[in-house]
Parts: structure tokens; C-alpha cells; sequence
């Protein structure tokens, strides 16, 4: 195409995150570059998402995707394409129970309910939750 084009799902939510990520940073005095981030979702948004969030300084070695078969990481062959296989990662982490523990960020865009916020406690340090999805209850993100 011979004109700019601005996809609402995929910009418009990168850019809102992004800017929710740049005020949490600024609120806990931390840098990009030592965030662990964990992305539910592997689709057009939480890949532009992950792309603008390595823009603004999150390495991306430091971004934890996760689809519906779990953890995109070096070596899966389910489910895998050119697209996720830019975030897979070496872990041993396969669920998302086990990718949210330790992170710093949260970002929900799948469907949900995802993780139970009583639970949300022990996933990390000072963990911030961005969600996306449709929750099913006030427990659940």
C-alpha cells in the first residue's frame, strides 16, 4: 500500500501499554533493561507489543511469551511460526504459572480468565498486571 496504515489492535494497544510500562518505571524508579516481562498471548498485539516494549528498552531475552500450548521457548515445534519463534527463549518454564513467578510485568492479552489475583502475590517482585483479556471474575485476571 501507498498509504500509512495504523492497525488500532496492534498499534493502538502497543503504544497504551507502553505508555502504562514507562509510568510504572518512573513510579518504581527501575530501568527497562532489568525487567522480566511475561506476555500471555502470542498474537498481533502481544507481538507489537513486545517489539515497541525491546523500542523503549526491555531486553528481548527478558520477554517470556505465552500462547495456548504455554511457553514459546528454543527448540518447541507445536504451534510455532516465524512470528513467535523471534521470542522464543531458553527455559525450563512451560505454563504460565511457572513464567509469571519472578516477573515484574504482566501483560494479558488472551483470553482470559488467566491467573487468579489471589495468587498474584507470590508471581513476583512488585509485579505490574496489564490485562486485555475478559476476566470471568473480580479474582481473575
Amino acid at each position: 500500500m501507498d498509504i500509512p496504515v495504523f492497525h488500532d489492535d496492534q498499534h493502538g494497544t502497543a503504544i497504551i501499554s507502553g505508555a502504562a510500562l514507562l509510568n510504572a518505571l518512573e513510579i518504581t524508579g527501575k530501568s527497562p533493561t532489568e525487567l522480566r516481562v511475561v506476555v500471555s498471548g502470542a498474537g498481533a498485539n502481544a507481538i507489537s507489543c513486545s517489539d515497541f516494549y525491546i523500542t523503549l528498552g526491555v531486553k528481548r531475552e527478558n520477554i517470556m511469551m505465552v500462547d495456548s500450548r504455554g511457553v514459546i521457548y528454543k527448540d518447541r515445534d507445536a504451534g510455532m511460526n516465524n512470528f513467535k519463534e523471534r521470542f522464543a527463549v531458553d527455559t525450563d518454564c512451560r505454563t504460565l504459572e511457572d513464567a509469571v513467578r519472578g516477573s515484574d510485568l504482566f501483560l494479558g492479552l488472551s483470553v482470559g480468565p488467566l491467573i487468579d489475583t489471589r495468587d498474584a502475590a507470590d508471581y513476583g517482585r512488585s509485579a505490574n498486571n496489564f490485562c486485555n483479556g475478559q476476566s470471568r471474575s473480580r479474582n481473575q485476571l
